[in-house]
Protein backbone atom coordinates (compact mmCIF):
# COMPACT_ATOMS: atom_id res chain seq x y z
CA UNK A 1 0.00 0.00 0.00
CA UNK A 2 1.36 3.78 -1.12
CA UNK A 3 1.79 5.52 1.84
CA UNK A 4 1.82 4.59 5.71
CA UNK A 5 -1.29 3.91 7.99
CA UNK A 6 -2.23 6.61 10.28
CA UNK A 7 -5.14 6.26 12.53
CA UNK A 8 -6.83 4.02 10.07
CA UNK A 9 -5.83 6.03 6.89
CA UNK A 10 -3.88 6.83 4.94
CA UNK A 11 -0.66 8.72 6.37
CA UNK A 12 -1.14 12.53 4.80
CA UNK A 13 2.33 12.71 6.01
CA UNK A 14 3.84 10.68 3.58
CA UNK A 15 2.76 12.67 0.54
CA UNK A 16 4.20 15.76 1.69
CA UNK A 17 7.67 17.15 1.49
CA UNK A 18 8.91 18.11 4.58
CA UNK A 19 11.81 20.19 6.07
CA UNK A 20 13.22 20.65 9.48
CA UNK A 21 14.85 24.56 10.45
CA UNK A 22 16.87 24.09 14.04
CA UNK A 23 19.31 25.90 15.65
CA UNK A 24 22.13 25.55 17.80
CA UNK A 25 20.67 25.06 21.46
CA UNK A 26 23.29 27.58 23.19
CA UNK A 27 21.73 31.15 20.45
CA UNK A 28 18.21 29.34 20.39
CA UNK A 29 17.87 29.95 24.14
CA UNK A 30 19.82 33.16 24.18
CA UNK A 31 17.59 34.51 21.38
CA UNK A 32 14.72 33.38 23.88
CA UNK A 33 15.56 35.29 26.86
CA UNK A 34 16.48 38.48 24.77
CA UNK A 35 13.33 38.70 23.42
CA UNK A 36 10.77 37.13 26.19
CA UNK A 37 12.79 38.62 29.26
CA UNK A 38 14.22 42.15 27.81
CA UNK A 39 12.44 42.93 23.91
CA UNK A 40 9.12 41.76 24.60
CA UNK A 41 8.45 42.88 28.24
CA UNK A 42 10.52 46.34 27.17
CA UNK A 43 7.89 46.90 24.09
CA UNK A 44 4.86 44.98 24.29
CA UNK A 45 3.68 44.44 27.88
CA UNK A 46 0.69 46.62 28.43
CA UNK A 47 -1.84 44.41 29.16
CA UNK A 48 -2.28 40.90 31.19
CA UNK A 49 -3.49 39.47 27.71
CA UNK A 50 -0.07 39.99 26.27
CA UNK A 51 2.22 37.90 29.24
CA UNK A 52 2.69 35.21 26.88
CA UNK A 53 2.63 31.25 27.89
CA UNK A 54 6.05 30.50 27.81
CA UNK A 55 6.74 33.84 30.12
CA UNK A 56 3.99 33.02 32.60
CA UNK A 57 5.58 29.39 33.33
CA UNK A 58 8.59 30.94 34.88
CA UNK A 59 6.13 32.84 37.24
CA UNK A 60 6.55 30.34 40.05
CA UNK A 61 10.47 30.37 39.81
CA UNK A 62 10.73 33.91 40.06
CA UNK A 63 7.96 34.70 42.17
CA UNK A 64 5.72 36.40 39.88
CA UNK A 65 2.15 36.70 40.70
CA UNK A 66 -0.21 36.67 37.36
CA UNK A 67 -2.27 38.91 39.27
CA UNK A 68 0.00 41.80 39.52
CA UNK A 69 -0.69 45.08 37.37
CA UNK A 70 1.07 44.65 33.92
CA UNK A 71 4.18 47.66 34.74
CA UNK A 72 5.18 45.05 37.73
CA UNK A 73 5.96 41.90 35.46
CA UNK A 74 7.39 43.62 33.10
CA UNK A 75 9.75 45.16 35.55
CA UNK A 76 10.37 41.97 37.40
CA UNK A 77 10.85 40.03 33.72
CA UNK A 78 13.49 43.03 33.29
CA UNK A 79 14.80 41.90 36.59
CA UNK A 80 15.81 38.48 35.63
CA UNK A 81 19.59 37.93 34.91
CA UNK A 82 20.28 35.12 31.73
CA UNK A 83 21.82 32.78 34.59
CA UNK A 84 18.62 32.33 36.50
CA UNK A 85 16.78 32.08 33.29
CA UNK A 86 19.21 28.70 32.70
CA UNK A 87 18.64 28.03 36.63
CA UNK A 88 14.85 27.24 36.33
CA UNK A 89 14.91 26.32 32.30
CA UNK A 90 15.00 22.31 33.83
CA UNK A 91 11.50 22.91 35.57
CA UNK A 92 9.89 24.44 32.45
CA UNK A 93 11.72 23.15 29.33
CA UNK A 94 9.38 20.66 28.68
CA UNK A 95 5.93 22.83 28.52
CA UNK A 96 6.75 25.18 25.72
CA UNK A 97 7.54 24.50 21.96
CA UNK A 98 10.07 27.58 22.08
CA UNK A 99 11.82 25.83 24.77
CA UNK A 100 11.67 21.77 24.08
CA UNK A 101 14.38 19.95 22.42
CA UNK A 102 14.00 20.29 18.90
CA UNK A 103 15.04 17.10 18.75
CA UNK A 104 11.17 16.19 19.77
CA UNK A 105 9.72 17.72 16.43
CA UNK A 106 11.20 14.76 14.39
CA UNK A 107 8.34 12.54 15.28
CA UNK A 108 4.74 12.94 16.00
CA UNK A 109 3.77 11.63 19.15
CA UNK A 110 0.01 10.07 19.77
CA UNK A 111 -0.96 8.82 22.86
CA UNK A 112 -2.51 5.42 22.59
CA UNK A 113 -5.75 4.55 23.88
CA UNK A 114 -5.07 1.70 26.79
CA UNK A 115 -7.57 -0.99 27.55
CA UNK A 116 -8.54 -0.71 30.58
CA UNK A 117 -9.29 2.60 32.24
CA UNK A 118 -6.94 2.67 35.36
CA UNK A 119 -4.03 1.96 32.95
CA UNK A 120 -1.68 4.57 31.79
CA UNK A 121 -1.63 5.11 27.95
CA UNK A 122 1.14 4.48 26.01
CA UNK A 123 2.90 7.13 23.92
CA UNK A 124 2.96 5.73 20.30
CA UNK A 125 5.94 8.09 17.87
CA UNK A 126 5.61 8.20 14.58
CA UNK A 127 8.52 9.35 12.62
CA UNK A 128 8.08 12.30 10.20
CA UNK A 129 10.53 11.71 6.94
CA UNK A 130 12.43 14.69 6.51
CA UNK A 131 13.16 15.77 2.92
CA UNK A 132 16.39 17.93 4.16
CA UNK A 133 16.79 19.13 7.98
CA UNK A 134 18.50 23.24 7.55
CA UNK A 135 20.36 25.00 9.94
CA UNK A 136 19.47 28.64 10.56
CA UNK A 137 23.31 28.99 11.20
CA UNK A 138 24.23 27.87 7.79
CA UNK A 139 24.26 30.35 4.43
CA UNK A 140 23.77 28.00 2.20
CA UNK A 141 21.12 26.46 3.97
CA UNK A 142 19.10 29.83 4.65
CA UNK A 143 19.96 30.14 0.82
CA UNK A 144 17.89 26.91 -0.16
CA UNK A 145 15.07 28.42 2.11
CA UNK A 146 14.99 31.47 0.28
CA UNK A 147 15.76 29.73 -3.31
CA UNK A 148 14.58 26.97 -3.57
CA UNK A 149 11.33 26.86 -0.86
CA UNK A 150 10.67 30.88 -2.13
CA UNK A 151 10.43 32.46 2.03
CA UNK A 152 11.29 35.97 1.91
CA UNK A 153 13.92 35.93 4.47
CA UNK A 154 14.34 40.00 3.97
CA UNK A 155 11.71 40.30 7.09
CA UNK A 156 12.75 39.39 10.31
CA UNK A 157 9.48 39.24 12.99
CA UNK A 158 11.86 38.51 15.74
CA UNK A 159 15.13 40.34 15.35
CA UNK A 160 17.01 40.55 19.09
CA UNK A 161 20.35 41.14 17.84
CA UNK A 162 20.46 44.31 19.13
CA UNK A 163 20.10 43.27 22.20
CA UNK A 164 23.94 42.28 23.67
CA UNK A 165 24.39 39.74 26.73
CA UNK A 166 27.95 40.18 27.71
CA UNK A 167 29.31 36.67 28.20
CA UNK A 168 26.47 34.87 29.59
CA UNK A 169 27.92 31.84 29.35
CA UNK A 170 29.79 30.21 32.10
CA UNK A 171 30.95 26.33 32.75
CA UNK A 172 27.98 25.89 35.14
CA UNK A 173 25.36 27.32 33.00
CA UNK A 174 27.29 25.05 29.58
CA UNK A 175 26.41 21.91 31.81
CA UNK A 176 22.91 22.45 32.14
CA UNK A 177 22.24 23.21 28.88
CA UNK A 178 24.22 20.72 27.75
CA UNK A 179 22.41 17.98 29.36
CA UNK A 180 18.88 18.95 28.77
CA UNK A 181 19.80 19.25 25.23
CA UNK A 182 22.52 16.91 24.88
CA UNK A 183 19.92 14.81 21.88
CA UNK A 184 19.98 17.90 19.75
CA UNK A 185 23.64 18.48 19.82
CA UNK A 186 24.12 15.12 18.63
CA UNK A 187 20.95 14.77 16.35
CA UNK A 188 22.10 17.70 14.72
CA UNK A 189 25.47 17.93 14.91
CA UNK A 190 26.35 20.89 17.00
CA UNK A 191 29.41 21.75 19.01
CA UNK A 192 28.87 20.87 22.68
CA UNK A 193 31.15 23.12 24.44
CA UNK A 194 32.17 20.76 27.49
CA UNK A 195 31.97 22.71 30.89
CA UNK A 196 35.42 22.93 32.29
CA UNK A 197 35.75 24.01 35.83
Amino acid sequence: MAGQIFRGRLNPFSRMRHYLLVRDPYQRLESFFKDKFRQEPALKLNENDQVQRCQRMFFPYLAINPDEPPPLIRRNLLKVPFDQFIAFLPHVYQLDGHLVPQVRTTKIHLRKRAKFPFLIRKLSEIPIPFRKILKLESADDLAFLQNELSIDLSKKHNNTDKIKLPNPWTPELRAVVNNLYRADFQTFDYDLVLSQK
